[in-house]
């Protein structure tokens, strides 16, 4: 069916737009979603026919099947990227080697969510194999699914009462989905696990009970009418348009993708699929152009490559701007590199090119010498690249950054730990505020503020005792710093409170959060207010190559506007073209972004004092000149010392 390739290179398409610019396709991640559910479909249609025509599903051949198809691209992959970026980016390498055996064997998405790597917060370089959680489903499903079938054929169970179970689990799943999503955390473990993301999957296996190919193209006597045939084409034109629509408008960060989003986009899917399985259709003849077809069937390779190649052609800390073209010539990459794999790996083993070689060596067609000697290429190539890549992965030392001691919360990094000047001996300095002639710098560097911020400012921290760089405490000796790991904006409060609590009593706050996770405007308006109106509040925005990053820089310098004792710090701009400040995960800094930081900071509170100053100044020469009498008498009268305007 064609046009099924056609919908992959819709699906594959979104997924890459997404990755390359979230702003181009802000919900491109549903591609995946329309994966799952074409997954289900076909897959389920298989094994319902093989049963139907042979009444057995052979499961060995079935899984090898499976195998042929998807480990060799993976493999290759794996091998390619772990040389590539052993030269290029060795933190990709050290990320790689931690995630490659769940890559392998496809349990990547339980084994981010056991390890709490988080597919939305900007904590640690990206894993080149993030992606594989979506391939990690399909292969649970397909390990499950025909065994499954296989018992309840055998057992006679009715398929009307199969797809009545089918409903079931796809409730339960859905609810799942509702249930642990919690719009004020990370997503992650919804997003990722399996129990959460099945159903879409089942979906499909339920649209292939419902309506298999034989039942749409009319055939036997439950098949479609041409009147419903064409009730099914605009239904599939009409869920399109909505999917596409979908993927435009709304936000990839929505909580409403967890509340139905993702299971109405699921259904639509479907509706599509029964709609392109009738070869007339519209949609079925758009989707069934040559170009969409040609692509579509790479898109397998496609997807397993484009997100290490992007991560490559796109390093995390990159701060400039990458112009149109720059996006065009990537793709030109991405599909290049795909349909090599495609070609001259993918194709010749799923067609059994290692079982000819196998076969003939073992009934002597050639001997082993003339058969290597026929495939020298091919060979050499696979050993050279082979052990080019278990020698890097062996040889190459992991890279060691602050956020990646962070993320895998060595010794040398203790994210729990809040840093108090009145708990330190450390320094003493002279308070500005007894010195009336302290300049603004001098206020500045002297004051009590707090600083309530995530793991970017949580490097920052005290070499000594939490394992940061040190930096806070040499720019402002007095000030408060209480930063953590993986810290979200909307737990602001419960921070704020405790410093408070603990006898902070400054006149300044500065909330340095939004890396990790979208917010919403309640959460910033919430967390603004929790300071009292006669205190100054500075927001500092993020610099993160997630798409998160303007979604939340919005927030905040619309919260600026709206709040007259606010301040907008503006960290995006002032770190533009400066990609050498950054680590490798493009939001989190080195020890020279660290001092850029600070020196931000301190150029913000510079210019409060500044204001300030110039404000008191103009407030006394505007003053009138007073008459002084003296203390009131108890009877109200005026004394000498008295002052009265006019």
């Amino acid at each position: 069916m064609p046009a099924l390739d056609g919908l992959r290179t819709i699906a594959v398409a979104a997924v890459v737009l997404y990755h390359i610019d979230a702003s181009i396709l802000p919900c491109g991640l549903m591609g995946v979603t329309i994966f799952f559910v074409l997954s289900g479909y076909l897959i389920t249609g298989i094994l319902v026919k093989e049963w139907n025509r042979s009444g057995t599903i052979d499961l060995p051949h079935f899984w090898m099947n499976r195998v042929r198809r998807l480990v060799p691209a993976v493999v290759f992959l794996i091998l390619v990227v772990a040389v590539v970026t052993a030269f290029l980016t060795p933190d990709l390498l050290t990320r790689l080697r931690q995630d490659v055996v769940a890559a392998l064997f496809f349990f990547s998405n339980w084994w981010f969510i056991f390890q709490d790597l988080s597919y939305f917060e900007a904590m640690g370089a990206p894993s080149p194999v993030n992606h594989f959680w979506s391939l990690a489903i399909e292969e649970q499903f397909y390990l499950i699914l025909p065994p499954l079938l296989l018992l309840l054929f055998r057992t006679r169970v009715k398929r009307r009462t199969i797809q009545r179970g089918l409903v079931v689990l796809i409730a339960v799943s859905a609810l799942l989905m509702f249930l642990l999503y919690d719009p004020a955390g990370d997503p992650s473990r919804v997003y990722y696990g399996t129990d959460t993301r099945v159903f879409s999957l089942l979906i499909g296996a339920l649209f292939a009970f419902i309506f298999p190919e034989a039942r749409v193209l009319g055939r036997g006597p439950r098949g479609l009418t041409p009147r419903q045939r064409h009730l099914v084409d605009w239904c599939g034109t009409a869920a399109f348009v909505a999917i596409i629509a979908f993927m435009v408008f709304v936000n990839g960060y929505a909580p409403f993708l967890y509340e139905g989003g993702i299971l109405l986009v699921s259904v639509l899917t479907a509706v599509v699929i029964v709609a392109l399985v009738f070869p007339p259709s519209l949609m079925a003849r758009l989707l069934s152009w040559a170009p969409l077809v040609w692509i579509g069937k790479r898109s397998y390779s496609i997807y397993l490559w484009h997100y290490p190649l992007l991560l490559l052609m796109n390093p995390r800390n990159f701060t400039g701007e990458v112009p149109w073209y720059g996006y065009v010539v990537q793709v030109a990459v991405i599909v290049a590199v795909a349909s090599f794999s495609y070609q001259f790996v993918e194709n010749p083993i799923r067609h059994g090119a290692i079982g000819r070689f196998l076969k003939a060596w073992a009934t002597r067609e050639a001997s082993l010498g003339r058969l290597v000697q026929q495939r020298l290429m091919p060979l050499g190539g696979t050993a050279a690249l082979v052990v080019a890549a278990v020698a890097v992965m062996v040889v190459v030392p992991p890279v060691a950054t602050q956020q990646s001691l962070a993320q895998t919360g060595g010794e040398a990094y203790r994210p729990a730990v809040v840093e108090r000047s009145w708990e330190r001996d450390s320094v003493v300095c002279v308070d500005p505020s007894q010195n009336p002639d302290a300049t603004p710098r001098e206020r500045a560097r002297y004051a009590d503020f707090l600083l309530i911020g995530d793991s970017v400012t949580a490097a920052m921290r005290d070499e000594n005792d939490n394992g940061g760089y040190g930096t806070f405490h040499r720019y402002f000796p007095h000030a408060v710093l209480n930063s953590a790991v993986s810290r979200q904006l909307s737990k602001a409060a419960e921070f704020y409170d405790a410093e408070v609590a603990a006898g902070w009593d400054g006149d300044i706050v500065v909330f340095e959060l939004g890396s990790n996770g979208v917010a919403t405007e309640p959460q910033v308006n919430a967390m603004i207010e929790l300071v009292p109106p006669e205190k100054t509040v500075f927001v500092v925005n993020v610099r993160t190559p997630f798409p998160l990053q303007d979604i939340n820089n919005d927030l905040l310098a619309r919260a600026a506007e709206a709040h007259d004792n606010v301040t907008l710090i503006d960290w995006y701009s002032y770190s533009a073209g400066h990609d050498e400040w950054f680590d490798g995960d493009g939001t989190h800094l080195k020890p020279s972004g660290c001092e850029k930081y600070m020196e931000m900071i301190q150029a913000s509170l510079e210019a409060h004092y500044e204001k300030e100053a110039a404000a008191q100044a103009a407030e006394e020469q505007a003053a009138p000149v007073g008459i002084t009498w003296g203390p009131l008498s108890d009877a109200g009268q005026l004394g000498k010392d008295d002052t009265v305007a006019g």
